[in-house]
């Protein structure tokens, strides 16, 4: 770590004052740029050769341009050579050491030293002039070409630096530290309400402010001149007995601390918990001549702060279980035991708003009405459980076939209604259809046994294209489509609007 003097840091202070008015002279146009003028000269010479060279391949005559460019180069002496490049990246005409001097780049801007002119030819580009510039003479650093300015830059910073330091030294003579009297010190120390240690470098106690002694119940003899890492240090995180300590730190680095959490047992107060912060006390030349290192207690603080993160985790795992338990008490209220599926009271409260909703935007609504065949007759013959575990295999099969948006719920003991939306009756038959067969195909299991069990459901469809005054209606078509389906025979599928063509057909007949 580099250790600066006050005088070292002053004067650097006014050195960069000092440059930065150089530069704000430079930068309103107080200090003249050769640069600058050097680059309007080169401008203009690459300006008036392009346009020479412009007549001269109207012509096409490229041993004339050739020639020119010899001659050109021989007569100027601020140009190392010349190249006309066409527009495919090929030489049409160029001086015999071109590519020697000429350094490619990928860029189309012009440099000091190298200029790129673009040439036109009925008013189209057919090539680019390259002019290689003889650079100027000056000082280079690393390739790098240093102009006036900026050696007056650093000419000026080295000079000015030297002239600050030598008079920051001699004015800092007359600054005398030791005229502070101890009892001032002090009594300015006493007025703070954090605890604050003066050491020397040897780590022993010089002063001790009064906030500091109360708070250890310490008095200033019993620890001026002894060692604070003496004392009952505890680490705030480990409650261990702490391995290190800031100030020491801080005596031995020069490096400061702060933030640094620690425990101490006290003789009055019990044990106390301490912010400290520790910073080193340098000379005028920048060797370390002790360390001050202040105490915050922040014992209160940290009590509250437990009481409080205790209430927080508290409220945090009393809102999950309040939150876990608002869940089952709705899944209890909207879904059916047995299957899962939304119970009749929750159907209705969803089915309303699906119907408002599809007349409202103008949607299809499709209504599939399902009930398993003779399932009394099952009920009696393999006992209730089993009854139990078809419905559930049943209710299992209607999830599987409908999207996400869709709506199945248990509507009776046997009976399942299921709402699809956008989905006219045509395509709501043909999902009941998916749904009868994969329910024919199957078999269910009992706890005790594998029965081969002949299940099948019949199923009534109808959509809003019936124009039903409400969902209760629309539910009604589709049950009287299921009732149709049990009179055909079971395990069917039977659209309402197969119904009420026959209707209409009847109708027509009679008249």
């Amino acid at each position: 770590m580099i250790r600066m003097s006050p005088a070292i840091r002053m004067s650097l202070g006014l050195m960069f004052i000092a440059m930065t008015v150089l530069m704000l002279g430079n930068f309103i146009g107080l200090i003249p740029d050769q640069s600058s003028l050097d680059m309007k000269v080169r401008k203009s010479t690459a300006e008036s050769l392009a346009v020479r060279f412009t007549y001269a391949a109207r012509d096409n005559n490229l041993t004339v341009v050739k020639n020119s460019l010899d001659k050109i180069v021989k007569t100027n002496s601020d140009i190392l050579s010349l190249g006309i490049r066409s527009a495919y990246g090929k030489y049409l005409a160029q001086t015999s050491d071109h590519q020697v001097h000429w350094i490619p780049s990928g860029g189309k801007e012009s440099t000091y030293t190298q200029w790129k002119v673009p040439l036109y030819r009925n008013e189209k580009h057919w090539a680019t002039l390259e002019i290689r510039f003889v650079p100027k003479e000056g000082f280079n650093v690393f390739g790098y070409r240093l102009t006036p300015f900026t050696i007056l830059m650093v000419f000026s910073a080295v000079i000015s630096f030297i002239g600050f330091l030598m008079y920051m030294k001699k004015s800092l003579r007359y600054l005398d530290p030791s005229s502070v009297m101890p009892h001032r010190v002090k009594y300015a120390l006493d007025t703070l309400i954090e605890g604050v240690l003066l050491l020397d470098t040897k780590e022993r106690i010089v002063l001790a402010n009064s906030i500091f002694l109360e708070k250890l119940g310490y008095s200033a003899k019993e620890l001026i001149g002894t060692k604070p890492s003496l004392l009952n240090w505890v680490d705030h995180k480990t409650n261990n007995p702490a391995s290190t300590l800031p100030w020491v730190h801080t005596l031995s680095e020069g490096e400061k601390q702060s933030g640094i959490p620690l425990d101490i047992h006290t003789r009055s107060q019990g044990m106390l918990t301490f912010i400290v912060n520790s910073a080193p006390v340098p000379d005028d030349n920048g060797k370390n001549r002790g360390a001050v290192v202040t105490f915050d207690d922040v014992t209160e603080l940290e009590k509250q702060s437990y009481q409080l993160s205790r209430m927080v985790e508290m409220m945090k795992t009393s809102r999950e279980e309040i939150k876990n338990k608002n869940k089952e008490l709705e899944i209890l209220a909207t879904q059916d035991s047995l299957t899962g599926c939304l119970n009749r009271r929750a159907f209705f409260q969803k089915a309303e708003q699906y119907f408002a909703q599809a007349a409202l935007n103008g949607e299809i609504l499709a209504c599939i009405m399902a009930d398993i065949d003779k399932f009394k007759t099952i009920n009696d013959t393999y006992g209730h459980a089993t009854g139990d575990q078809v419905i559930q295999f049943v209710a299992g099969i209607l999830n599987s076939k409908v999207r996400g948006a869709d709506i199945v719920s248990r509507y009776g003991g046997e009976e399942f209604c299921i709402l699809l939306k956008n989905c006219d009756a045509d395509n709501a038959s043909a999902v009941a259809e998916k749904m009868r067969k994969k329910i024919a195909e199957h078999d269910t299991h009992s706890d005790s046994q594998t029965l081969d069990i002949p299940i099948s459901a019949s199923f009534g469809v109808c959509d809003t294209h019936s124009e039903p005054r409400g969902i209760n209606e629309l539910l009604s078509k589709a049950d009287r489509a299921l009732y149709k389906a049990k009179e055909e025979g079971r395990n069917r599928v039977v659209s309402w609007n197969s119904i009420n063509e026959v209707e209409h057909l009847h109708k027509t007949e009679n008249v």
